[in-house]
């Protein structure tokens, strides 16, 4: 069970404990969403937030990276910026989970970014 556990929380940090439930349903063992909350917690698993970001919609990244192409050459020396925004181009859930003593592992889009 903890192999399973483990190797499912390695495949996927995002995975909830009714997934993890469900997947080890899946073979024949029943347990409750406490056991496998507690479970998680002694196996080394440490909860992380993520930060909330805005969302693009589809309709605008084309048009943002369209005006970011257009004006590669602009200095921007003449602009007063009012306000400041972070945007992700994805959504991802709002927790995650990371081993102890090893590092958070990014999003394979994160990566690239």
């Amino acid at each position: 069970i903890k192999q399973l556990i483990d190797l499912k929380m390695r495949e996927d940090d995002e995975t909830t404990a009714t997934q993890l439930q469900e997947l080890l349903a899946s073979h024949g063992v029943y347990v409750s969403l406490s056991t496998i909350l507690r479970s998680r917690k002694q196996f080394g698993w440490i909860y992380r937030g993520s930060a909330y970001c805005q969302l693009i919609r589809e309709t605008n990244k084309q048009k943002r990276l369209e005006f970011a192409l257009a004006n590669l050459h602009e200095s921007f020396d003449d602009v007063i910026w009012s306000d400041e925004s972070t945007v992700q181009l994805e959504t991802h859930r709002r927790h995650c989970y990371r081993k102890s003593g090893e590092n958070p592992v990014l999003s394979p889009d994160q990566n690239t970014l």
